[in-house]
């Protein structure tokens, strides 16, 4: 079995659009290959959806809700599958063309898997939390953030916890449901490709903020200019990080990093 898998996995990325093309129009071949459908995950190995979910094809979980988080892009998205490695998280890689009705297809046919993107809904998988006593703290940081950022924020959520990896500082998270469909009124010309406060205001975005982060302890610490200078700073990288920075802002970002 072991060299036959090897072989499957070398031939896949010549197989895979072919494979993935047959299970959406033929349902006889859907019923034979749509569990040998393998991606690549975050480390470099491939997997079906059911070895990456541990289920077996008997298995009661089937009936279970299960989550697959997936990148789409392994480029853009570096950043999120930096957080996902560093948490010992794992995801499979969408990026080809026909991944995303080959996805929809999947949650048609399994309504209790959900497929989210790991830009999505993460911040569970992430451990956030708060201590006791840090009510203070949150109420100065949001003050802090709403007068440093203002109309920046537009309508983003804004939500402070404490992470276990100390390392992350901000993250934007999107509801999966409304990107998709920022991302399906973007394809049929219904919003500007470049228009990122449009995208922003259909996916319904939730800015992460990490109270365990020096960074923020040190924004806590500070006060007037330099903590404006600072969390306008990690607000933009945070943009940056998924592509979503606007060509007006960028100017400021390079003259803040060259202050």
């Amino acid at each position: 079995y072991e060299e036959k898998r090897a072989d499957y996995e070398a031939f896949w990325p010549n197989l895979n659009a072919f494979v993935k093309y047959g299970v959406l129009q033929d349902k006889i071949f859907a019923s034979v290959m749509t569990r040998k459908v393998i991606f690549e995950d975050l480390y470099g190995n491939y997997k079906t959806i059911r070895e990456y979910l541990g289920t077996e094809a008997s298995s009661d979980k089937d009936k279970e809700k299960t989550t697959v988080y997936y990148s789409s892009d392994a480029i853009e998205q570096a950043h999120y599958i930096e957080i996902f490695k560093k948490c010992s998280l794992n995801a499979l890689l969408f990026d080809h063309v026909i991944d995303q009705p080959f996805l929809r297809r999947q949650e048609m046919v399994h309504p209790n898997t959900e497929f989210v993107r790991i830009d999505s809904k993460c911040e569970a998988l992430l451990q956030g939390y708060l201590n006791e006593g840090v009510e203070a703290k949150v109420t100065l940081l949001t003050d802090k953030i709403n007068a440093a950022l203002g109309d920046r924020l537009g309508k983003m959520e804004l939500k402070i916890t404490n992470l276990e990896v100390e390392s992350i500082s901000t993250l934007i998270i999107n509801d999966e449901k409304a990107r998709r469909m920022a991302d399906m009124l973007e394809i049929y010309g219904m919003i500007n490709p470049n228009d990122n406060n449009a995208k922003e205001l259909q996916s319904r975005s939730k800015l992460l903020v990490n109270l365990n982060n020096e960074i923020i302890k040190h924004v806590l610490a500070s006060s007037g200019d330099e903590a404006d200078l600072i969390l306008h700073q990690l607000f933009d990288l945070a943009l940056m990080s998924q592509g979503s920075l606007d060509p007006q802002d960028v100017e400021g970002f390079i003259q803040r990093s060259e202050a």
